[in-house]
């Protein structure tokens, strides 16, 4: 449903569970914004609904134009976003309840990964014809306490994986990686749940920084060397979705984007909160649609307007979406309810 339109940037409202180009610093480090067309996301998403499925978190784009999804019950596609979306590939992923991952192999076929949450195993398949899944468990019996993501560590494409209260690199098919897992503090361990990102080096050269927030609000940053650090307790508040990871501030770097239930965080590389940040949801809403309202879902950061600085977009349970500026500022115009349910939003860059 197009909801709002700024000069030629559209927020979609697209819902819950189907979303096709939301915003995830997990997916690919192409640049945010898909440039297809609303008429051809749709049909990808209706192909997985025709046939009684939902798609399984946002669909995954390659390096070569292939977009790739996971139905709820594992069943993964290819398309061809330069032929029509035609469907080139198919396999079964098993098992999986958490957004999929595309890993690309240095010299050989991209794989893509999946598990679930709080799993004492992660699934991988290669992405040519006829390939299998195969799994690989984690050691003593350990299980998932954060959804893995993708991090380049060594010139290379590795899943980051938290356990026990380690930190762990493997390959794509599940190889161990040297040196790795390494130990949390003591004072950062999460007691059942955490959020994982892959934070670029400064000044984007080197490996991924692999950041951890535990549901105290607690963050450390392992570096691809295995270096650890502790960043405090910055949020003293659980995350309700993935980590963002943008520029907002305008300085050239990314910044962590961090959604509580009544807050949005921003927080600069050195783990300090940004000018205007937090962001407090009361003090944003004009009139409450209900006094439980909050926020479900992570933001989209774009530049909505095209001023050439970053705003950050974000909804509430009941509908309630929010602009504010790098700065923290409301944005004219808003807040405006839209639409009531748990949606997400996301942002496409469409011709005029």
């Amino acid at each position: 449903r197009l909801v709002h339109a700024l000069r030629r940037q559209r927020i979609i409202d697209v819902g819950y569970g189907h979303n096709p180009c939301r915003q995830r610093n997990l997916l690919s480090r192409q640049p945010f914004g898909i440039a297809f067309s609303v008429e051809l996301l749709v049909m990808v998403v209706s192909n997985l609904h025709s046939h009684g499925q939902e798609a399984l978190g946002a669909p995954l784009l390659d390096d070569g134009g292939w977009l790739f999804t996971v139905s709820s019950s594992g069943e993964a596609q290819a398309f061809d976003t330069a032929a029509g979306f035609a469907l080139r590939w198919s396999a079964e992923l098993d098992s999986v309840d958490v957004q999929p991952l595309l890993a690309r192999v240095t010299g050989g076929t991209p794989r893509l990964v999946g598990t679930r949450r709080a799993s004492d195993r992660v699934r991988s398949v290669a992405v040519h014809p006829d390939s299998l899944a195969t799994e690989f468990p984690l050691p003593d019996d350990a299980r998932l306490e954060a959804d893995p993501v993708v991090a380049v560590v060594g010139g290379r494409e590795r899943l980051a994986l938290l356990y026990d209260g380690l930190v762990d690199l493997r390959e794509p098919d599940g190889r161990t990686v040297s040196s790795w897992p390494v130990s949390l503090p003591s004072a950062s361990v999460p007691d059942s749940n955490a959020w994982l990102a892959a934070w670029p080096a400064p000044d984007g050269e080197g490996d991924d920084r692999i950041v951890i927030v535990n549901e105290r609000g607690q963050i450390t940053r392992v570096g691809g060397d295995g270096r650890v650090e502790f960043l405090g307790n910055a949020l003293d508040e659980a995350p309700v979705d993935e980590l963002v990871l943008a520029d907002v501030d305008g300085d050239g770097g990314l910044d962590l984007i961090v959604t509580s239930a009544l807050r949005v965080h921003a927080l600069h590389e050195s783990g300090a909160p940004l000018r205007g940040f937090p962001v407090l949801l009361s003090e944003l809403l004009i009139v409450l649609e209900s006094e439980e309202d909050r926020l479900v879902r992570s933001p989209v950061v774009a530049d909505l307007d095209r001023d050439g600085r970053n705003e950050v977009a974000f909804t509430t349970f009941y509908g309630i979406t929010h602009v504010v500026s790098g700065s923290g500022e409301v944005e004219d115009g808003f807040p405006r309810a839209f639409s009531a349910g748990d949606g997400s939003l996301a942002v496409l860059d469409l011709p005029d």
